[in-house]
């Protein structure tokens, strides 16, 4: 089952739909829309429609491909125009056109096995695909496209999301770290958000792009700065000692001082 909350009916019980006979994994509004995309354990997808519950859609897998729990669907993600859904698989991932729920799907990502994560470029050019090996893998969906791979992760990518902007997409992973990566830049190192325990589960930011919101395995949900000057600046407040250039590039890119890497007047100390 899904629930679903109003939050400007305050103290009312959810609206409950029934996505599948499996446990439902994933789930993604569409935007600017009305349907809801759920991912199911037994490999299904389903579009649902709150204002019609009555009448959901299973989109059709491909005729070489099974649905049980092998293929369970971990992510699923909705282009920003609305028009296209991805759900992740095992083996890859793949791509439905919402306006014909019908019509069997693209294959994206092939190759790329046990795909965790899914988020659209804002600009629908790719579908990023996180990995259980720690890569996310950039797969083209326009002629001329080439595939990227960012590199950078030591475990399983399990979120994906992209900033307000759209030029910074955010990395969350069974490693503990977030990491900010420029889009158009797979080569560079991106920027890295330290957690104090544990994976990361689940990303995303704040409206005005300045911070990305994090859970996980601690009991708690984390706000934590995305500019490299503001987190150099936590950093110094934090009183760590020693505080090494190997420690200070792992979490910011702005420049360190041999003698005191706070004595910039920018970072308060």
């Amino acid at each position: 089952k899904i629930s679903i909350w109003d939050f400007g009916k305050a103290g009312a019980p959810p609206q409950e739909l029934i996505a599948g006979k499996g446990a439902v994994t994933s789930v993604a509004f569409q935007p600017s829309g009305s349907l809801l995309a759920a991912g199911n354990l037994d490999g299904t997808v389903t579009l649902l429609d709150p204002l019609h519950p009555a009448a959901p859609a299973v989109l059709p897998m491909p005729d070489n491909k099974n649905t049980d729990a092998k293929n369970s669907v971990r992510a699923v993600a909705w282009s920003a125009d609305g028009r296209s859904v991805a759900a992740s698989q095992r083996w890859g991932a793949l791509l439905w056109e919402a306006t014909q729920p019908g019509a069997p799907p693209r294959g994206v990502c092939t190759g790329a096995l046990d795909v965790r994560s899914l988020a659209f470029r804002p600009d629908g050019t790719a579908l990023l695909c996180g990995k259980a090996d720690g890569r996310i893998v950039g797969w083209p969906l326009r002629q001329g496209g080439r595939e990227v791979t960012f590199s950078g992760h030591t475990a399983s990518v399990n979120s994906l999301r992209f900033s307000p902007r759209g030029d910074i997409m955010a990395s969350g992973s069974s490693d503990g770290t977030i990491r900010l990566w420029h889009i158009d830049k797979p080569e560079a190192l991106p920027g890295v958000i330290p957690r104090q325990e544990g994976w990361v589960w689940a990303v995303a930011w704040t409206a005005d792009g300045n911070r990305v919101i994090s859970g996980g395995k601690e009991p708690s949900i984390r706000i934590s700065s995305a500019r490299s000057d503001v987190l150099a600046a936590d950093l110094c407040r934090a009183g760590l000692h020693p505080m090494t250039e190997e420690l200070w590039s792992r979490y910011t890119d702005e420049p360190y001082r041999e003698t005191n890497p706070c004595a910039d007047p920018r970072l308060g100390r």
